[in-house]
């Protein structure tokens, strides 16, 4: 028999409690120990030697070296409900802890990596470390129903009908019992995916916990961030929303209406490169329906008319500037109505190189202007000094005010081959400065 002593006591050295020791423990099992895929080694032995196991070795082995230190610690077998939702017809082991008046699970195979194709790749994890009991209960069944730890033990039928929740949930501070109820009700929308490493950037208020989600519906989401530079996006089908989340303290909130099949994600900016999003808590959109499309035109067409230069539609429009559209107080809802009847597929070109303190009321919306074709421009002047309209080589100058208004308003009529632009000459300047131009053709 082997004397495991001096292996715990190096392995634990500097660790002043018993929970600290059965976490430096599992840390060196995670991080040396590989799952044996030819299913051989079983023993804590053979598995120190091999540097592998299956989880039975696994747990002998945390249990040899735990006991060396003076922990208690009890094996536990039964079912393992994969991240698939399917059970490991060859079962599972894993251990109770008790350490420091405390009880806990910790499944060190787990939280050494994963098996995908018969290929161990390692991914240490402290998730399957000190797990809560209702959270064990989505992934883990025991045979025996006192090892669950909980006063009502889940029964075999509630375990296989339960979601695969994994134990990265708790990073984000999910409420476990909230969560465990309302998965016991809704199974079929199954349960929300955690991936390990996005607690560390946002933890949760409030999510939708399904895992199935539909088109045309509103979802609010609403987290807590402890870096007040932390910025938090919506990735829908890999276009990432960078804009939805409103900011009130250290809370981000957002709502969401999903616009098309395939993955939504919340993400967050990754620690490396600011510049780049990682999705952390994953969602499915399910194929629309005829009443879900229906659902999505009606509050789209709503969104955009309330705020029509923020509609999708017009990104498709050439030329189109959304802040200098702003800038210039264009009215939206004339655009959006001429991109809708299909009149409106090019802009004129803004420019905003310079401060030009005016609002364009109402200006031709094609790029391109037809010649001996009479046109006309209305303008809301904000500052002294002169507009021109100049057609090719001829200065318009002559604006009419429109009564009982501060609009002024001229016409011109280009010739072919020519360009059409509105000029500005700040007062006290002796050049024009071009802030609207068009193609004559």
């Amino acid at each position: 028999m082997r004397d495991w002593g001096n292996d715990a006591r190096e392995i634990t050295k500097g660790c002043s409690s018993q929970h600290q020791k059965a976490q430096a423990i599992y840390r060196w099992i995670c991080n040396n120990i590989a799952y044996d895929v030819s299913y051989r080694v079983y023993s804590a032995d053979e598995c120190w030697k091999s540097r592998k196991g299956v989880c039975e070795a696994y747990c002998e082995l945390f249990y040899q070296l735990a006991s060396a230190v003076g922990l208690k610690v009890e094996v536990v077998k039964g079912k393992a409900k994969l991240a698939n939702g399917t059970i490991d017809e060859r079962g599972h082991a894993w251990l109770i802890v008790y350490a420091d008046g405390c009880r806990f699970f910790v499944d060190p195979t787990w939280g050494a990596g994963s098996v995908d194709d018969g290929l161990f790749t390692r991914r240490p994890t402290d998730a399957w470390f000190d797990v809560e009991p209702r959270l064990m209960a989505f992934t883990h069944l025991p045979n025996d129903p006192s090892r669950q730890l909980l006063e009502q033990p889940v029964d075999e039928y509630t375990f296989l009908k339960l979601p695969p929740v994994q134990a990265y949930a708790a990073e984000y501070g999910v409420d476990v019992e909230s969560l465990y109820n309302y998965t016991l009700k809704h199974h079929d929308d199954g349960c929300v995916q955690f991936t390990p490493g996005g607690g560390r950037s946002m933890q949760i208020v409030s999510v939708p916990y399904a895992r199935y989600l539909h088109v045309g519906r509103y979802y609010d989401f609403k987290f807590r961030v402890a870096d007040p530079s932390a910025q938090l996006a919506i990735v829908e089908d890999e276009e990432l929303l960078g804009d939805v989340f409103r900011r009130r303290g250290d809370t981000m909130s957002a709502r969401v209406m999903p616009s098309r099949e395939g993955l939504l994600a919340v993400a967050a900016q990754s620690d490396d490169d600011a510049s780049l999003f990682v999705g952390y808590i994953l969602y499915e959109v399910l194929p629309p329906t005829a009443d879900e499309l229906q659902r999505l035109h009606a509050a789209v067409r709503q969104r955009e008319d309330a705020d029509p230069l923020s509609a999708a539609a017009l990104r498709s429009v050439t030329n189109f500037d959304e802040t200098l559209l702003r800038r210039y107080s264009v009215d939206g809802s004339r655009i959006l109505a001429a991109v809708r009847d299909g009149s409106c597929t090019s802009l004129p070109v803004l420019y905003g190189g310079y401060e030009f303190d005016l609002d364009l009321v109402d200006f031709p919306l094609s790029a391109t202007l037809q010649p001996d074709r009479q046109y006309s421009l209305s303008i809301v002047p904000r500052a002294a000094g002169r507009w021109a309209v100049v057609v090719g080589d001829q200065w318009i100058h002559a604006w009419t005010a429109v009564d009982g208004s501060s609009t002024y308003t001229t016409s011109f009529v280009p010739k072919s081959g020519s360009m059409v632009k509105l000029a500005f000459q700040p007062q006290g300047e002796t050049q024009y400065r071009v802030c609207l131009s068009y193609q004559v053709k």
